[in-house]
């Protein structure tokens, strides 16, 4: 396995799509992932990957306003920066530890409720699936444009973890009223 960087990364920001148009709702990032909301919607949580953070708004699902950026966790203390993440029904983020090869839990306030080594590389991207949401699926990098690439066998592929005691959340679907079909 190699970590491979390309320069310096550009300035990236958070971007919300409605109403026919696309809005940035903050700037001054350096690679975000893991967007995903709490189980009520009023937290918007994303990972600044490269930062190694993530981080929080308070959110008004009615306006689309986000309140004042938080920091919720640096992951530096995982030996890894997030990846992607998602949300399940109790409030917990579980996060992709991209270099640490792990998915952790994580409570809403920071504290690590749990680590799962995973069995392949570069594990990428939690979500919850199966007919109760109650399977774990996570995918892999086996190349990520050059800056990560596995030679592993298994690199690449998604992983289910079951048993975990715990459901996700249904995701909602991208509708823009606007867009005519």
């Amino acid at each position: 396995m190699q970590l491979h960087t390309k320069g310096e990364p550009s300035d990236a920001s958070l971007w919300q799509l409605g109403g026919g148009e696309a809005v940035a709702l903050t700037g001054r990032l350096k690679l975000t992932n893991g967007i995903c909301f709490s189980p009520d919607g009023a937290t918007l949580y994303f990972a600044d990957s490269l930062e190694g953070v993530i981080r929080a708004h308070d959110y008004d699902a009615a306006t689309g306003a986000i309140g004042p950026r938080r920091d919720v966790v640096d992951c530096a203390a995982f030996g890894s920066g997030p990846d992607g993440a998602t949300v399940d029904a109790d409030g917990n983020l579980w996060v992709a530890l991209v270099l640490a090869q792990a998915v952790a839990c994580i409570a809403p306030d920071g504290t690590l409720l749990r680590s799962i080594a995973m069995p392949i590389p570069y594990p990428a991207c939690p979500a919850f699936g199966g007919p109760d949401l109650d399977t774990l699926y996570v995918t892999s990098i086996a190349d990520s444009g050059g800056r990560l690439i596995s030679d592993h066998v298994d690199a690449g592929r998604i992983v289910a973890i079951t048993g975990l005691g715990v459901t996700g959340i249904r995701e909602g679907r991208y509708r823009d009223n606007h867009i005519r079909e």
